[in-house]
């Protein structure tokens, strides 16, 4: 509705696991298999005193409507780290942080 009242509005996602105390970039273009340490893109948490808490390093993956968000969210989804457990023989063991960021210009 903001773009039909000729305002800009920019949408991206991110979208990061958390595993093995580490962050993994769900929607970061595929790596070589297995990937190289210099491959890896690292992903950097800053704590800034008026803007929070960020990210750098992290895909930002742009999203025009609804429907793009859903598949990227399920494109991220296939990109998760996945072993059996003696629970669950498809338990990812993280959690998965989606953040979606709407600025209007």
């Amino acid at each position: 509705k903001q773009q039909d009242a000729g305002c800009q509005v920019h949408v991206v996602m991110q979208m990061l696991e958390v595993y093995n105390e580490k962050l993994n970039d769900l929607l970061a273009e595929a790596e070589p298999n297995p990937p190289s340490p210099n491959s890896l893109k690292p992903i950097k948490i800053h704590v800034h005193p008026e803007l929070g808490v960020y990210l750098t390093g992290a895909t930002e993956a742009p999203v025009k409507n609804a429907e793009e968000c859903i598949k990227t969210i399920e494109y991220g989804n296939t990109m998760k780290v996945v072993h059996a457990t003696a629970m669950n023989a498809q338990s990812s063991r993280g959690h998965t942080i989606c953040k979606l960021t709407v600025v209007k210009e």
